[in-house]
């Protein structure tokens, strides 16, 4: 695998025979293995600390819970994102379907029908419209953004038809879903968190451990190649799409299930956040590699700039600029130690051969 940057990652170095003075010492090379999302890693680690510095609110642990909370929804879409960016492909309309799904969700509730049935139904939803969408790259030939710049509209109007551009809230709460949905685990964590949290570990392992994964990668790498290894291109890139969907779907539920209320502004602007999580963390937008880890601190990344803005009181009129700088700081660092990791790694293989000739 490569990573966003195009250099190789010390995952693709071949495995040396160990040093002939010392045959139960590993070589220097297979010792050193610094993980790719270091410089993403310390990017979030020096804002952190720059902002625990500059204000004393940034970092109480209620702020900071509150934090992690908030950013749930759209990180949880993130995990499905990262999947579609590293075919080689972006959705824009994820914050439509999230929309979408919370309006339906809500109304199905708010006609007596049982809450945990209508939030299967809710992610049933979600993730048909996220296969309608890869369906529809597929049989027109077009790439997936393209499908969505006109399913983002689509999906939108059609929440704004159901709602009748109407807030809709739940007010019978009694069930155990909404009691589920606002529990916090421990008296600490909310559900969304725990939720995010352990998709982000479960789908780490499909991405990086499993043959579907493997057929993600390798698809967004070369489709054509891809094809003559025997791998169902085509059924992958659906697969996909539909788990992007479902992670929309999934997300527009809690969202219901926590604030039991949709109102028609909610997702609008999703997409965004959503995509600059899975950049910032280093998921590459030509396909072919992707980190879920990676895109774990790019959502918090985003959380602790928006939470860093409101504790610094920085006026609304300078949020989105400084936003973006931070962003932009926080991804050249990340490019830099990438560089740098790939720079020495190949130092050291050369050093070895060197030795070994």
């Amino acid at each position: 695998m490569t990573d966003a940057s195009g250099a190789a990652t010390a995952d693709q170095l071949p495995d040396l025979p160990t040093d002939p003075a010392d045959g139960s010492r590993r070589s220097r090379l297979s010792r050193i293995h610094i993980p790719e999302e270091a410089g993403i890693l310390a990017a979030f680690a020096l804002i952190f600390v720059t902002l625990s510095l500059v204000t004393t609110t940034f970092s109480q642990p209620n702020s900071l819970l509150a934090v992690l909370r908030s950013i749930s929804f759209f990180g949880i879409m993130a995990l499905g994102m990262t999947f579609t960016q590293s075919l080689g492909e972006i959705d824009i309309s994820v914050g439509a379907i999230f929309y979408l799904v919370g309006v339906v969700t809500s109304q199905l509730m708010v006609a007596s029908v049982d809450p945990l049935l209508a939030a299967i139904l809710g992610i049933g939803l979600g993730t048909l419209l996220g296969a309608a969408n890869g369906a529809a790259s597929l049989l027109l030939g077009v790439p997936l953004i393209i499908v969505s710049l006109g399913a983002l509209p689509l999906y939108r109007g059609l929440g704004l038809i159901v709602s009748n551009a109407r807030d809709t809230v739940v007010t019978d709460a009694s069930s155990i879903f909404f009691e589920l949905a606002s529990h916090r685990l421990f008296g600490v964590l909310p559900t969304p968190a725990v939720v995010f949290l352990g998709l982000a570990l479960m789908m780490h392992i499909l991405l990086q451990r499993t043959h579907f994964g493997y057929r993600v990668q390798a698809t967004g790498s070369n489709p054509k190649a891809a094809r003559l290894a025997g791998i169902p291109v085509n059924r992958t890139r659906l697969q996909v799409a539909a788990l992007l969907g479902a992670t929309c779907g999934i997300a527009g539920v809690l969202f219901v299930g926590y604030f039991r209320a949709v109102d028609s502004s909610v997702g609008s602007g999703f997409e965004l956040l959503v995509i600059s999580a899975v950049v910032i963390g280093g998921t590459s937008i030509l396909g072919g590699s992707g980190t879920i880890i990676g895109t774990v601190i790019g959502v918090l990344i985003i959380a602790e700039i928006s939470s860093g803005i409101v504790h610094l009181g920085v006026p609304s009129t300078y949020s989105g600029f400084v936003t973006g700088a931070v962003i932009l700081i926080a991804i050249a660092l990340d490019r830099l130690v990438r560089r740098r990791q790939a720079t020495r790694l190949a130092a050291l293989r050369r050093k070895e051969r060197g030795e070994q000739g």
